[in-house]
């Protein structure tokens, strides 16, 4: 709650469980993943999973394996197996 407070955004907004969810991924999974299964809409919850494989596909791949929707799955999966394209967008 008072991370939430401190970035600005509603605690149960999927933006601000991506940004939380960021701020552990590749420190503390378990943290990375209870940040995602917090967000309620499955279809959310799975963009968050894309969006955080996308930033580092070398170290997403556990992500993927609880994606929710056939689409997420699908392309969780596309994702992690291409980690040349991994990195921030400029």
């Amino acid at each position: 709650m008072i991370l939430a407070l401190l970035l600005g955004c509603d605690p149960c907004d999927a933006d601000c469980r991506f940004m939380r969810a960021r701020a552990t991924f590749g420190k503390d999974d378990a943290a990375t993943l209870a940040e995602i299964a917090a967000v309620d809409d499955p279809v959310e919850r799975d963009m968050v999973r894309l969006r955080l494989a996308a930033i580092d596909p070398t170290r997403g791949g556990f992500l993927c394996r609880d994606a929710s929707t056939d689409y997420g799955k699908a392309r969780c999966e596309q994702v992690v197996g291409r980690p040349h394209l991994g990195g921030e967008p400029r």
